[in-house]
């Protein structure tokens, strides 16, 4: 079996790098808020979760959380230093040349590129154990070319350093550029200030008028919310008034439908009095003899109602006034009797007239022939 001691160290070396950054990316990813860290890992990686979480966590995941969180945490862990992200890309390429590996071992200046960039992150996490056991593999791995070509090693340390400062540098570089454009904005901003304080001193001027205007204003307002309040008074007295007249119209227009209603009957009992007395009238020139008999007594001239009235005895009349004290009942029978009484005279009857307290009977030699009754009922 071949020996293929570069990939060996590459394996040693990635394992320890894996154990000490796994706490360490455990523990800054706890830092982050509304998330959790189950949910966090399972962003970069599909393996089923054990009780152990940070297992989970593989070398080609490190750098994907690196830059995911970069802003949220990383960043500060790592003093804004992205040459450290980058190098956590470098040590996945690493990784998989004895992940994957070839027919031939891996060759030494990638093997001590490779362990030098393992190195520098563990130092930038402050596990000097991690780096110091990573080191050891490094320099044991190259202690005879370090024997036979002291300046070449020497000039690769060299190089490696040179290349780290190089990107410090850089960074640097980049904040300076950053700040640059920070201070910019900034003078434009204080420009932007002064504009609007000369805007403000303006703008108190102008708010001096406007109030002035306002006062003016509020004088106005106050003249026409006193008009408002008389009118309203007004309004007030006037919604009396006229609430009163709707209650005294309603009066009236119930007396008037009373009295209509009264009306409507009293013509009712006329039309219902004049068909009887067509009746009677008829009935009598069938029973009263054609030689007029002389009347007992005999009165002549147009019956009223008062001429029946006056003729009534003095029991029948005092009986009516106690017994019937609307008037106007009184009259509605005074006025048929009387009405009866001229279409008698006009006819050339012969009839004598007899009172009672609710009758008025005409006789013809002592029979009755008809009469009026009054059907009005004694309050």
């Amino acid at each position: 079996m071949k020996d293929y001691p570069n990939e060996e160290a590459l394996c040693k070396a990635h394992r320890i790098y894996l154990d000490a950054m796994r706490p360490f990316v455990i523990r800054c990813l706890k830092k982050i808020p509304g998330r959790t860290l189950e949910d966090l890992i399972r962003d970069v990686s599909d393996y089923e979760f054990s009780d152990d979480i940070g297992t989970v966590i593989d070398i080609n995941n490190i750098p994907l959380l690196l830059r995911n969180h970069w802003y949220d945490i990383f960043s500060k862990e790592f003093n804004s230093d992205l040459n450290v992200q980058n190098t956590t890309w470098l040590i996945v390429e690493g990784r998989n040349f004895w992940a994957h590996p070839g027919t031939d071992d891996v060759d030494s200046e990638s093997t001590r590129t490779h362990l030098f960039h393992v190195a520098r992150v563990l130092g930038e996490i402050k596990n000097s154990d991690a780096k110091e056991a990573v080191e050891t593999i490094r320099d044991r791995l190259f202690s005879d070319e370090v024997e036979e070509h002291p300046a070449e090693v020497e000039n690769a340390v060299l190089k490696e350093k040179l290349s780290d400062k190089s990107d410090k540098f850089a960074a640097v570089e980049a904040e300076k550029n950053k700040l640059e454009k920070r201070l910019q904005g900034a003078h434009e901003r204080l420009r932007e200030l002064e504009d609007i304080e000369a805007e403000w001193a303006a703008s108190e001027e102008r708010l001096a008028s406007v109030s002035n205007e306002l006062k003016a204003a509020q004088e106005k307002q106050e003249a026409i919310v006193s008009k408002c309040e008389a009118l309203e008074a007004e309004k007030a007295k006037l919604t009396e008034d006229l609430n009163t007249t709707s209650i005294w119209l309603e009066d009236a227009e119930k007396e008037k439908t009373k009295l209509e209603e009264q009306l409507k009957k009293a013509e009712t009992e006329n039309t219902e009095l004049k068909a009887n007395l067509k009746s009677i009238s008829g009935q009598l020139n069938d029973m009263i003899d054609s030689e007029p008999m002389k009347p007992e007594t005999t009165i002549a001239g147009e019956w009223t109602m008062d001429r029946v009235r006056d003729s009534l005895p003095e029991k029948v009349r005092k009986y009516h006034e106690a017994n019937f004290s609307s008037e106007d009942k009184r009259n509605i029978f005074y006025r048929k009797v009387a009405e009866t009484q001229n279409l008698i005279q006009a006819k050339g009857w012969i009839l004598d007239v007899n009172f009672t307290t609710r009758y008025c009977g005409f006789k013809n030699k002592k029979r009755l022939v008809f009469g009026v009754r009054n059907t009005f009922s004694p309050p």
